[in-house]
C-alpha cells in the first residue's frame, strides 16, 4: 500500500545542469525519509531527462514533471503542487542545497503542532562554496503586520526555501501567483500572512541559498515587480484596516518601497525605459497619489532622470 510523503520538495528547473546535481544530492542525503522530490521541468532541452535517473540513482521518490502551466518558476511550482502527494511542500531552487537535517528538523517542529500552516527556518547564503557563507536569513516571531512590512519594504526575512507551507493552506490561497516575473515569494507571503495563518519557527539554519548577480534583465522585471506590489496591495491595505496606528504603518512602509524603486530605476540599466516611466506614473494614479507628489515624481523622470 502507497504511503502519502510527509514533505513534496518541488524544484523548477530551466538549464541548470552545473547545479543542480548538488541539489539532488542534498534532498537525497536527508536524515529524514519522509519525503518525494518533484524535479518540475520548464521547457529545458539541455539533456536533463536523460540524465534524470542516474543523478537520482533510480530512487522511485524523485519524480520528473513537464510544466504544463505559464512558463517560468511560479508555473512550475503550481505544476508541482498540483501532482504532489505531501503534507507540506518545501520549494526549492535547482541552485539551492538542503542541510543534510533539514527535513528531519522541520518535520520535528510540525510534528504535535497541528494545524501548522506555515514553518519559518533559516538559510545561510553563499555565493560558490557552502563553506564560504555570505551571512544568514533568520526570523524572529512577530506580529502579522510588521513581518507584512517587512516584506514591502524588500526586508526579505525568509526565503522561498526557508517556508515549509501545508499543503491545503497553501492551494487555498490560490498558490504562486503567476503574473509575477520576480518577487513572487514578496507577493506570496504577503498574502499569506494576510490570512493570518498558524505559524512556528525552527530558529536555525537548516538550508543554502546561492547567491547570484543582480542583471540588467533581473532589474527590469524587479521594477515591474515592485510596481505590481503597489498595484495589487496597496489600496486594500491602506483602506481594509479600521486601526490608523496599523494604517499608518502600512503607508510608511509603502512610502519606502516607492523611494525604493525610484533608486533602483536610477541604478538600473534600463533607466531610460519609457514604457516603464509610464507604467510607474500610471500605478501612482491608481493608488491615488496626490497631484504635488504626482508632479514632482514625473519632474524627476523626465526631466532630471537623464
Amino acid at each position: 500500500m502507497k504511503t502519502t510523503p510527509f514533505f513534496s520538495v518541488i524544484i523548477p528547473y530551466y538549464q541548470q545542469k552545473d547545479t543542480i546535481a548538488a541539489t539532488l544530492q542534498s534532498v537525497k542525503q536527508q536524515t529524514c525519509q519522509d519525503w518525494e522530490c518533484l524535479l518540475v521541468n520548464d521547457g529545458s532541452n539541455d539533456g536533463m531527462e536523460a540524465v534524470f535517473p542516474s543523478l537520482t540513482g533510480g530512487d522511485a521518490r524523485f519524480r520528473w514533471l513537464n510544466n504544463t502551466r505559464n512558463k517560468g518558476a511560479n508555473g512550475c511550482r503550481n505544476t508541482g503542487m498540483a501532482v504532489s502527494n505531501g503534507q507540506y511542500l518545501i520549494f526549492l531552487d535547482a541552485d539551492d542545497m538542503l542541510m543534510d537535517h533539514c527535513l528531519h528538523s522541520r518535520k520535528m517542529h510540525i510534528t504535535g503542532r497541528e494545524g501548522t500552516a506555515l514553518l519559518i527556518s533559516g538559510t545561510t547564503a553563499f555565493e560558490q562554496d557552502p563553506q564560504t557563507y555570505k551571512g544568514t536569513f533568520l526570523c524572529t516571531p512577530d506580529s502579522y503586520e510588521r513581518l507584512i512590512c517587512a516584506f514591502i519594504r524588500h526586508k526579505i526575512l525568509w526565503t522561498t526555501t526557508g517556508a515549509t507551507w501545508e499543503k491545503c493552506f497553501l492551494s487555498g490561497i490560490g498558490g504562486w501567483n503567476e503574473a509575477y516575473p520576480r518577487l513572487q515569494d514578496v507577493e506570496l507571503n504577503i498574502r499569506a500572512l494576510l490570512q493570518r495563518p498558524a505559524m512556528q519557527y525552527t530558529g536555525e539554519a537548516d538550508s543554502f541559498y546561492r547567491m547570484g548577480t543582480f542583471t540588467a534583465a533581473k532589474q527590469q522585471v524587479a521594477l515591474i515587480g515592485f510596481n505590481k506590489l503597489l498595484r495589487d496591495f496597496y489600496p486594500p491595505l491602506i483602506t481594509g484596516t479600521a486601526d490608523t496606528a496599523i494604517s499608518e504603518m502600512y503607508q510608511d512602509a509603502f512610502q519606502d518601497l516607492i523611494t525604493r524603486l525610484l533608486r533602483l530605476h536610477q541604478q538600473a540599466a534600463v533607466r531610460e525605459m519609457q514604457a516603464w516611466k509610464d507604467y510607474f506614473m500610471e500605478t501612482l494614479k491608481l493608488i491615488n497619489t496626490d497631484d504635488e507628489d504626482l508632479a514632482k515624481v514625473a519632474g524627476y523622470l523626465y526631466d532630471t532622470a537623464s
